[in-house]
C-alpha cells in the first residue's frame, strides 16, 4: 500500500511560544528604564501642557512623575531627610541634658482627689454625705439580725411630698402671681374696678404704649382715688377720651410700672362701698370701645390682676365694649354634667310660662296616650288579638338575612 505524503506544518500556522518583552522584577532600575514603551508623542503632549499650566514650564516635582523611577527616588528622599532630623532633634536633646544639673528633681503633678463641692442645682440640699456601713462598722454589731421581709419594720422619710416640703425651693422658683388666687364674683366690685382697669389702660395707650407689657404694680387704695379723679368721655367713634389734667396723666404710667420700695396694702372693696359708688356713676363710661389693640390688652391685663377673671382672645374679639366685657363676666357658668331639664328649671324663665309644662325625662307616644286616657283600651285590644304590647322580642328574626348569607 503506497504511503501517504506528509507535509510540514506551515509556519504561519504554526504554534509560538508566547513571548513577554517586559522586563523582569529582578532587572534593575536603568534596566527597566530602557525597555520603556513611552512614545515621544506623549512627552511632546506632556510638555505642552506644563507649559500651559506653569509659566515658562517650570513644574514642581520630577521631570516624569509617572516613573517608578522618579517615585521611589522621591520616597527614599524622603524617608533620608526624616531620618536627619530626628537625628539632630536628638542631639540637640542630649546637649540640653548635659547642660542641666543633675540633682535637679522632676516633680510631677499629683492626681488631684475628689474635693467636696456642694451640687449645682437650685433646690436646696443639706450637703451631707452619708455612706452605707462597711464591714469593719458591722463587727462591734454580733447581736444584729438581717430581717429577711418588710414586716414590722419602721418606715423613714420617703419621696411622698418630696416637692412640696417647706425649704424646696428657692426664691428664684417662686414664681410671682400675676392674677389674684379668689375670683371676685360681686358684679358691682367688678364694675368698679373695671372702671380702674379701663381709665388706667386708656392713660397707658395714651402716654406711654410700650409699658403695657411690663409688670403692673397691685391697686391700693391712693391708687383708686387716683383712678377715679379723671373722667371719661365717649367720642362720636367710641373711642374713649380721659378728661383730666395733661401732667397727672404723664405721671400715671411710671407709677403704675415703677418698682416699690415701700409695699402698701392692696385695697378691699365692700359690696355695700361698691354699690353706692356704682350709683354715683352714669353708664356712659361703659360703650367706650375696645377696638383698639393697646387698650384691648392693658384692660383684659388689668381686669385680670384685679379680679382674676380670665377671658381668652376668642371672646375678647366678640367683645366690643366695656359694657359687653361686664356683661360676659356676669353670666353663670355653663352647668357641667347637668340634665336639660335641671337648667332650664334653675334658669326660671320657660317654666314660668302658662304654655310650658316641664319633664324630668323624654315624653314618648305612650305618654301622650296615657295622658288622654286611650292607653288602656289600647293595651286591651292589643291583648284581645294576641299581639305583644310593648317590644318585638316574641317576633321571628328576618328571613332576609338568611337569604344573604346563603343559609335559607
Amino acid at each position: 500500500m503506497r504511503r501517504a505524503t506528509r507535509f510540514g506544518q506551515p509556519l504561519l500556522t504554526a504554534a509560538s511560544a508566547p513571548q513577554c518583552t517586559c522586563a523582569p522584577a529582578t532587572l534593575p532600575v536603568a534596566a527597566r528604564r530602557a525597555l520603556s514603551t513611552t512614545p515621544t508623542l506623549q512627552n511632546a503632549v506632556r510638555d505642552r501642557v506644563r507649559k500651559a499650566l506653569w509659566k515658562d514650564g517650570k513644574a514642581p516635582g520630577p521631570e516624569d512623575p509617572y516613573a517608578v523611577e522618579n517615585s521611589q527616588l522621591s520616597k527614599q528622599e524622603q524617608i533620608e531627610a526624616d531620618i536627619a532630623e530626628a537625628n539632630a532633634q536628638l542631639a540637640e536633646f542630649e546637649a540640653q541634658s548635659k547642660i542641666q544639673p543633675k540633682n535637679r528633681v522632676i516633680r510631677t503633678p499629683r492626681p488631684r482627689k475628689f474635693a467636696k463641692q456642694r451640687p449645682n442645682s437650685k433646690l436646696r440640699t443639706s450637703f451631707q454625705l452619708t455612706t452605707a456601713p462597711k464591714e469593719k462598722d458591722l463587727e462591734d454589731m454580733k447581736d444584729y439580725e438581717p430581717a429577711m421581709d418588710g414586716d414590722g419594720l419602721e418606715t423613714v422619710g420617703g419621696m411622698e411630698g418630696w416637692w412640696e416640703r417647706n425649704g424646696r425651693w428657692g426664691k428664684e422658683s417662686q414664681l410671682p402671681q400675676l392674677a389674684r388666687r379668689k375670683v371676685i364674683k360681686n358684679k358691682d366690685i367688678c364694675e368698679v374696678l373695671a372702671r380702674v382697669a379701663i381709665t388706667e389702660a386708656l392713660i397707658v395707650a395714651r402716654v406711654d404704649p410700650a409699658s403695657a407689657a411690663g409688670k403692673w404694680n397691685p391697686l391700693t387704695a391712693k391708687g383708686m382715688r387716683r383712678a377715679f379723679a379723671f373722667g371719661i368721655k365717649v367720642s362720636e367713634d367710641g373711642t374713649g377720651v380721659i378728661l383730666g389734667g395733661e401732667r397727672n396723666q404723664q405721671s400715671v404710667p411710671m407709677k403704675l410700672h415703677e418698682p416699690q420700695q415701700v409695699v402698701e396694702p392692696q385695697v378691699n372693696i365692700s359690696p355695700e362701698e361698691a354699690k353706692k359708688l356704682v350709683k354715683s356713676w352714669d353708664s356712659e363710661w361703659k360703650k367706650v370701645s375696645l377696638r383698639d389693640a393697646v387698650v384691648n390688652f392693658a384692660f383684659n391685663k388689668r381686669f385680670n390682676q384685679l379680679t382674676g377673671h380670665s377671658t381668652h382672645d376668642g371672646k375678647l374679639v366678640q367683645l366690643k365694649t366695656v359694657g359687653n366685657f361686664l356683661e360676659d363676666i356676669a353670666k353663670p357658668p355653663k352647668p357641667v354634667n347637668v340634665k336639660v331639664a335641671e337648667a332650664v328649671q334653675q334658669e326660671g324663665s320657660l317654666p314660668a310660662l302658662a304654655n310650658v309644662a316641664l319633664h324630668e325625662r323624654r315624653v314618648t307616644p305612650i305618654d301622650k296616650e296615657t295622658a288622654v286616657g286611650r292607653w288602656k283600651v289600647i293595651t286591651k285590644e292589643l291583648e284581645k288579638r294576641s299581639l305583644p304590647v310593648i317590644g318585638h322580642e316574641h317576633l321571628p328574626k328576618p328571613v332576609q338575612r338568611k337569604w344573604i348569607l346563603g343559609q335559607a
